[in-house]
């Protein structure tokens, strides 16, 4: 119904996404969706056809959204023009512009930014490529469902958990790695990555767990920026080829409960693993600032 002015579906029980179709209505004037499940939902009544309008068309400019609609348009354009020469129609296109009403949710459902992780997905595949994976691996003929990616793990709209041990991956780990700053885990133990740790790493506040033990050609020193991963509660980078101090940043880790050193380059030999949580800290202490040389019963 084009011409409606006002709509009121308050207090109910729907749920999933709010129908992109609702963008149509541009006689709107009142809308009330609220005290249901219901994704993008206005918080509020709008009582205003400014503010009715200004929210429909912010669900017009979901990135699928446009995507679909431009590629619906162009084909209706074609179908309507016709003429032997014009090249073939995209026959799944031609489909959805003769079915547009019924199928357009249906597809934005799938294309949903829970799935799609928009924010996640060019960083994402950045740090793939980097590391030196093909982006056909990645996907693994997912397209942009994120949350069906290798080793990828998706909660609200966003990467949270990254497990690539193992791949035999060769690159190195780009700075778009802290554009992922709802990252909760990142596991790349196992791999040849070379090249330096990213001070990026320091965006990562959600940050609990970072695993990079053996790749024997990830080198350099440890960016200070790490002890900013406020959140860091296990640390491994043992066989590796660090060099250097300990960043004295590291001492701000007031969570981390293990750490592993062993097996690197650093100015001094860290022989064994740190953990539980205490001892961790105690060896925390030593590293900070005021820590007068203690740090010497932690090395040999």
């Amino acid at each position: 119904e084009p011409g409606r002015e006002r709509l009121f579906l308050l207090d109910n029980q729907f749920s999933g996404r709010v129908p992109f179709a609702l963008s149509k209505l541009g006689a709107l004037q009142q809308l009330s969706l609220a005290d249901n499940d219901l994704k993008m939902a206005p918080a509020s009544f709008l009582n205003s056809k400014r503010d009715v309008q200004a929210y429909l068309r912010g669900l017009e400019r979901h990135p699928a959204a446009r995507e679909l609609n431009n590629g619906i348009a162009v084909t209706k354009m074609r179908l309507e023009g016709g003429g032997e020469t014009a090249p073939p129609i995209n026959p799944f296109l031609e489909f959805l512009a003769t079915y547009e009403d019924t199928l357009t949710d249906l597809i934005l459902s799938y294309l949903d930014p829970e799935h799609c992780c928009s924010k996640d997905r060019s960083a994402l595949l950045k740090c793939w490529t980097s590391l030196g994976g093909t982006e056909d691996t990645l996907r693994r003929g997912f397209g942009d469902d994120v949350s069906r990616w290798k080793g990828v793990e998706v909660k609200d709209g966003r990467v949270v958990d990254i497990s690539w041990h193992e791949q035999g991956l060769t690159g190195t780990l780009s700075a778009e790695i802290g554009v992922l700053d709802g990252l909760e885990r990142l596991d790349l133990h196992d791999n040849e990555i070379t090249g330096h740790l990213p001070g990026d790493i320091g965006k990562l506040k959600k940050l609990t767990w970072l695993c990079l033990s053996n790749n024997a050609r990830l080198e350099g020193d440890l960016p200070p920026e790490l002890g900013t991963c406020v959140s860091l509660q296990s640390l491994f980078l043992n066989n590796c080829a660090f060099t250097g101090e300990l960043p004295g940043s590291l001492a701000k880790l007031s969570e981390l409960s293990t750490l592993t050193l062993f097996d690197n380059n650093f100015v001094h030999n860290y022989p064994y693993q740190f953990s539980p949580k205490q001892a961790t800290q105690n060896f925390l202490d030593t590293i900070g600032p005021g820590s007068n040389g203690a740090l010497a019963e932690y090395f040999i």
